[in-house]
C-alpha cells in the first residue's frame, strides 16, 4: 500500500495556488536529511538504503509536488511552514 501524506496550504506559490506538498513516510524520512543538509551517500548510509533509492525518493518528490529541483521543493516547503 502506497501511503502518501499531504500537507494542505493556501499560499499562492508562483502562478498557481499551492494545494498541498506530498510525501510518503520514508520521503518524509529523505526529506528531513535534506534539510539538515546532508548528501545522498549519507542518507543512504543513514538510512540503510542505496544511493539509487535515495535518488528515486527525491525524483518521486519532485514529480508528486511538481518540482524540478530539490532547491525548488525546499523553497515550496518553507513557504509553507512560514504561513503556518
Amino acid at each position: 500500500m502506497n501511503k502518501t501524506i499531504k500537507i494542505l496550504c493556501t499560499f499562492n506559490y508562483g502562478q498557481n495556488t499551492c494545494k498541498e506538498i506530498k510525501f510518503t513516510p520514508r520521503g518524509i524520512e529523505v526529506f528531513h536529511l535534506i534539510l539538515k543538509g546532508k548528501t545522498s551517500t549519507e542518507i543512504a548510509e543513514l538510512l540503510n538504503m542505496s544511493k539509487s533509492g535515495v535518488r528515486r525518493h527525491k525524483e518521486k518528490m519532485l514529480l508528486q509536488n511538481n518540482c524540478t529541483s530539490i532547491l525548488e521543493l525546499v523553497s515550496k516547503y518553507n513557504r509553507f511552514i512560514s504561513k503556518n
